[in-house]
């Protein structure tokens, strides 16, 4: 399978400190990697000129939970590829510290304790790594778990990002659903193993005696047959992994993907009380025995998101893109103090894929792709040649001059 770039893989250091205290193993000599992807499209990728004044837009990549950066590679090459997709120089993509290979070099000194917010330090460690081969505008764009690790920076650091792609971001354990399933009738010992993808992911099977059979398993398996099958070459790939013994596990450990989408409450025996256990509210609540603090905590920093996004949601209505979700996300993102206004003022917008389930990327890359590109077009790349412009009739900086009109006003009180 050919892809219209070339790649270069690298090895940085992740983030540090971790969030949680047992985000390591030992937390004076352990320091975790990452495992980053740089793609550099081919020329025929762009039908504009490059130049050093307008190289084109950086996109920053952020994987779901269990998945690998490789496996949305034919997503991002359609996306590359469609005629409304303005300039791109880069695109950057690490597996988080605990997925895929970055887990690989972890492996020795990974905790047994994630945090959501990690991977947002991740991301902004990758930016600060490579600025000097980072051009604007960055663009960030995730999918489920992913969108975290972008929308908490774009929080945190207004410019960051000049743009955001959310495909059906994961923000709520699954407490709403759970009291919206109840009040519609459903049986309550349902609804956990049905609200909360942890219940599964902890008892899926994660070990085979061959390659062969791992693959064969893994091919029937009604989530992976929708996949598309580029997609499904890549997951086969690089979310399987190879033992020196001959038999195949997961790229990701099962428990650390659990561990993502619930975590012990109260906490296991011979476990600590953890830094976020005791303000916890009924929003963390995934079931009895469990919870998931970060979620309602993302959720505040919404407001705060000031760069232009685009939510992506599967038209079926799946778990993830119900309409009451949508508003509680929406309805949050750039409304509030240092946001850019929201909806209302044309910074948010939303987009519909005809797509099986939750995961758009892998079931209809091209579909997907599509959306996200007439949203590129119309919204990033004329803007952002405008905005170009416009900087350029700016006064001139100079940061050591006392401006005229500056000392005039002092003058005036």
């Amino acid at each position: 399978m050919s892809f219209p770039w070339t790649v270069h893989s690298h090895i940085i250091p992740a983030s540090y400190p971790r969030s949680f205290r047992r985000g390591v193993r030992d937390l004076q000599i352990s320091r975790l990697k990452l495992h980053v992807n740089e793609y550099r499209p081919h020329p025929s990728c762009s039908n504009k000129t490059r130049s050093p004044a307008s190289p084109g837009a950086t996109i920053i990549f952020a994987h779901g939970v269990g998945s690998t950066k490789e496996s949305y590679e034919p997503f991002l090459a359609d996306l590359l590829i469609h005629p409304s997709t303005p300039t791109i120089n880069a695109i950057w993509a690490a597996d988080a510290a605990n997925h895929g290979q970055s887990y690989r070099l972890n492996e020795s000194e990974l905790g047994d304790e994630p945090h959501w917010f990690d991977g947002a330090h991740d991301i902004m460690q990758l930016i600060n790594h490579f600025q000097s081969s980072i051009t604007q505008p960055l663009i960030g764009i995730g999918q489920s778990w992913g969108c975290v690790h972008l929308l908490l920076p774009a929080a945190w650091h207004p410019r960051i990002f000049q743009g955001l792609v959310l495909m059906e971001p994961v923000l709520e354990t699954g407490y709403y659903h759970f009291e919206e399933a109840k009040a519609r009738g459903v049986p309550e010992r349902r609804l956990a193993r049905n609200g909360n993808v942890g219940f599964s992911v902890a008892l899926m099977r994660d070990s085979w005696p061959s390659r062969e059979e791992a693959e064969r398993h893994t091919r029937k398996l009604k989530y992976y047959a929708q996949f598309d099958p580029r997609v499904l070459e890549r997951t086969l790939r690089y979310e399987l992994r190879d033992l020196p013994d001959g038999s195949v596990t997961l790229a990701t450990p099962r428990y650390q993907q659990a561990q993502l989408f619930m975590r012990a409450d109260p906490p296991m025996k011979g476990y600590p009380v953890s830094e976020d256990h005791a303000t916890k509210d009924r929003e963390s609540v995934v079931a009895q025995g469990f919870y998931r603090g970060e979620p309602a905590r993302i959720k505040e920093y919404l407001p705060g998101v000031h760069c232009k996004a685009l939510y992506v949601w599967s038209a079926d209505e799946s778990f993830i893109s119900t309409e009451s979700y949508r508003r509680r996300v929406i309805g949050l993102t750039g409304t509030g103090r240092g946001g850019g206004g929201g909806m209302a003022a044309g910074q948010v917008r939303e987009v519909f894929v005809e797509a099986d389930g939750h995961s758009l990327p892998f079931t209809a890359p091209g579909n997907t792709a599509g959306a996200i590109a007439g949203w590129f077009g119309e919204e990033m790349g004329a803007r952002w040649e405008a905005e170009d412009e416009k900087w350029k009739g700016e006064a001139t900086i100079d940061p050591m001059t006392v401006p005229r009109e500056w000392t005039d006003r002092v003058l005036k009180l």
